[in-house]
């Protein structure tokens, strides 16, 4: 386990690392802080670090996590961070069911905030090259690209790299601070137009992408707001901007849901 201190004074507010448990067939991570610097960030911020060390560092292909029942700020945390929930189990030697979280495939990618949300659709940050290289592997047959080319980590001769892995590539910039209902119709388009194909989403951090997504669910595939809310709630809680936004494109009526749209 590694400490974690603030960097600017240097004073320890918790611990945050990989253990082997003897009654664990998975490497799992862990981590714990005090009270005083509970949901503020720094839990995520470690674990987030932690899984990439696993994973490039040690090359573990698959990390775990447990929690007990009724911990479920570490829960949702996990779930931020990309594990997921797989069911309960009774560790040997205990007498207390714990919850068992783990890594999804999501877990190879490079990109920040990978989610897989259904079958046949995935979203991300920005991916890097060698995560174009991996597509194929998951049929993606599309790419759709919603930040804009001037983006701070915009990937240079991304639609290049994409196409020439025999992939279609549309790029829609959303501008961060003022998305309008014609971004949110164009996706919709792009989206209908790969219908019944596998296709990969990505933006910066997955903030625009996750907002879009959650409006296509409701919108379009006429999902109610629990089952839409992923993946948005596992990576940010939007903005007053993109709040107002999604408030916006569910009281317009022109953005209702379509018969016959399938996934």
């Amino acid at each position: 386990l590694c400490l974690a201190f603030l960097r600017e004074t240097g004073e320890p507010i918790g611990m945050c690392g990989l253990l082997k448990r003897d009654t664990l067939k998975d490497v799992d991570i862990g981590f714990a802080y005090r009270p005083a610097y509970w949901g503020r960030g720094y839990a995520r911020e470690a674990a987030e670090a932690t899984l990439l060390y696993a994973r490039d560092r040690h090359r573990l292909p698959r990390v775990i996590a447990i929690t007990s029942l009724d911990n479920v700020a570490s829960g949702r945390l996990l779930e931020r961070i990309g594990l997921q929930f797989e069911g309960t189990l009774r560790l040997a030697g205990s007498d207390e069911d714990v919850r068992l979280f783990g890594t999804t495939r999501a877990y190879q990618f490079d990109a920040p905030n990978t989610r897989p949300v259904f079958d046949g659709l995935w979203t991300s940050g920005q991916l890097s090259q060698a995560d174009i290289q991996r597509l194929p592997e998951f049929d993606i047959e599309a790419v759709i690209n919603l930040a804009l080319p001037t983006a701070s980590n915009a990937l240079p001769g991304e639609a290049e790299a994409v196409t020439g892995q025999g992939m279609a590539f549309v790029q829609i910039p959303v501008p961060w601070e003022q998305p309008e209902p014609r971004h949110l119709q164009q996706f919709f388009g792009v989206m209908g137009a790969f219908a019944g194909r596998k296709v990969w989403v990505h933006c910066a951090k997955n903030l625009r992408v996750s907002a879009f997504v959650y409006l296509y669910r409701r919108l379009r595939l006429g999902e109610g707001h629990e089952a839409a809310l992923h993946p948005m709630r596992t990576v940010w809680q939007p903005n007053p901007i993109w709040q107002a936004f999604i408030d916006q494109s569910l009281s317009n009526p022109d953005q209702g849901p379509v018969a016959g749209t399938t996934r």
